[in-house]
């Protein structure tokens, strides 16, 4: 059991950590505002996190990115601080979950998100895209909508 409280920066934790699979759902990571890339290329990782507070977090980029087996929920995420999303989901081929309540208001990246996400197929027209300037580009492209 490892004890994160303290950490702020999950960067690149399980980069390229090709056959982990843990259970890490009684993390706190209330004081972390960097998870990009933390389970990119994670080809393994299937676990439930979905009881994390990400609160703090605002960067969220390519933080599942060709994580292949990934497939949890994480609806009950509170995003809001999130400013970037970029790549997020990119090639996560048999990610599928319900994503209709997250508050994605303050998130100016979204470039690439679900691209080649070929499972993703969940409404998400209760997004509000509320901010000025807004990087959509390739946001759904290869994904099943």
């Amino acid at each position: 059991n490892w004890n994160v409280s303290n950490v702020t920066n999950m960067k690149r934790m399980f980069y390229n950590a090709h056959v982990f699979n843990q259970p890490m759902d009684n993390w706190n990571v209330s004081n972390v505002t960097d998870m990009s890339y933390m389970f990119n290329r994670s080809y393994a990782f299937n676990q439930s996190i979905d009881s994390w507070n990400v609160i703090n977090v605002t960067t969220m980029q390519s933080m599942f990115q060709d994580a292949n087996t990934f497939n949890q929920p994480m609806n009950n995420w509170n995003v809001v601080n999130v400013t970037s999303m970029r790549d997020m989901f990119n090639g996560a081929s048999s990610f599928n979950q319900p994503l209709d309540l997250w508050n994605v208001s303050n998130s100016w990246n979204l470039y690439g998100m679900f691209d080649d996400a070929s499972s993703f197929n969940q409404d998400l027209t209760n997004w509000d895209f509320n901010t000025q300037f807004i990087d959509l580009r390739n946001f759904l492209n290869g994904s099943n909508l």
